[in-house]
């Protein structure tokens, strides 16, 4: 009786560009990158809260940080698309901290408010007038209290600071 001799499974397309990848060959992982381009950018444009333009510029910084740690060889990948996928999710995370180390923050309405309501009353207004003003900056400074705290320090900040958007 002849024993069954059992074929090595067939290698995906994917285990075969990660043998050449291996083996040096540069083209090997551009063509990894661009099976996955797509599918990369959109979790860019989610993470970054769908911003393309900056979903962009992290896919192009992921890749070559990507790039850099294939030639160093101190990587082994069994899965490129999970890999890579982490290595630009956490490139995300690194960009949200850095902007929030460099936003100001706010630490309450009423500092902001108390200091201008000096100078919204003259003494050329009537009564009514300063009344009206009053109420209206109440008004006002009520709205953007009950604002969602990220909505309310980027307008104080766009509004109070006259800082840009970014």
């Amino acid at each position: 009786m002849q024993a069954a001799i059992n074929p090595l499974p067939k290698l995906t397309e994917e285990q075969q560009l990660l043998q050449c990848l291996a083996q040096g060959e540069i083209n090997a992982f551009w063509q990894l990158f661009e099976q996955h381009r797509d599918y990369l950018f959109r979790c860019c444009v989610k993470w970054m809260n769908g911003n393309s333009i900056e979903a962009e510029d992290v896919l192009s910084r992921a890749i070559i940080k990507a790039w850099e740690k294939i030639k160093q060889d101190t990587v082994v990948i069994d899965k490129f698309k999970a890999w890579l996928t982490k290595l630009t999710y956490n490139l995300c995370i690194d960009i949200h901290r850095q902007q929030n180390r460099n936003t100001k923050k706010i630490e309450s309405l009423d500092t902001v408010c108390s200091t201008q309501q000096e100078e919204w009353v003259s003494q050329e207004e009537t009564p009514f007038l300063s009344a009206t003003r009053r109420e209206t900056a109440q008004f006002l400074q009520n709205a953007i209290e009950n604002l969602p705290p990220r909505l309310r320090e980027v307008f104080v900040l766009l509004a109070d600071e006259e800082l840009s958007y970014q």
